[in-house]
């Protein structure tokens, strides 16, 4: 059996290649899903003569929220997939990764992303699921798809994570984060960016907040915002 995996890709090639070879080295076999969000022409030409991949292809980049809701539904309602595991390019995961993950139970189960390659180098004690789930890298089962739906895309690259986490409990979905590390090369996106891209993708994340703020009342991780998972403890 293969388990889908799903990476967002727009630029910065050299990341992509260093997730894409970790998700292929993985312990269990993968089926590898690609949306690629308009990237320039020496990262479509490494993604033209990748065959080992099913790959979306976005003339423009339509946002890290709508091509996560793209690829979804590529996995649960073309291919008839139950799972499938959600990757920023900017992660690398070890080999024994999505094996152990795959041993949680729950409508979504993340890892948890650290900031140094020697964190991964060994896999940790097995840890009791937690209540903090990491969308760096994350498995999303059929069942809450179902249940909560796709991600908001009035939020277009930021919140939508958060806002799907407020969503999920609502309709009483428990969603989990576990203690298996994988590298996350945090907010490589925007750091690596061009200037006139960063500047963007800057004034994008601040009218996402704002959607999120018009929405929700409050700002992700202030403490109105933490009042909405009192009923998960």
């Amino acid at each position: 059996m293969n388990h889908p995996v799903l990476m967002l890709s727009h630029n910065l090639l050299h990341l992509s290649k260093k997730c894409v070879a970790s998700i292929l080295a993985q312990d269990v076999p993968t089926d590898l899903i690609i949306v690629d969000n308009g990237s320039d022409e020496k990262t479509v030409h490494w993604l033209r003569n990748f065959f080992d991949a099913h790959i979306i292809y976005n003339p423009t980049n339509i946002g890290i929220t709508a091509a996560w809701n793209e690829g979804a539904r590529f996995v649960f309602e073309d291919m008839g997939e139950d799972a499938v595991f959600i990757a920023n390019n900017d992660i690398i995961l070890p080999p024994w990764f999505l094996s152990e993950l795959l041993t949680y139970d729950g409508a979504l189960v993340s890892g948890v992303s650290v900031d140094r390659m020697e964190q991964i180098a060994e896999k940790p004690a097995r840890a009791e699921r937690n209540l903090h789930p990491d969308f760096s890298g994350f498995l999303l089962r059929k069942e809450a798809w179902e249940k909560v739906g796709p991600f908001d895309e009035r939020m277009v690259n930021y919140c939508s994570d958060c806002a799907y986490h407020i969503e999920a409990v609502r309709r009483g979905v428990q969603l989990y984060g576990t203690g298996i590390p994988f590298y996350h090369e945090r907010s490589s996106t925007l750091n690596l960016a061009p200037p006139e891209e960063h500047l963007a993708m800057s004034r994008r994340a601040d009218a996402d907040r704002q959607a999120f703020k018009s929405i929700y009342g409050c700002l992700p991780f202030e403490a109105a915002y933490e009042e909405f998972f009192k009923c998960e403890m």
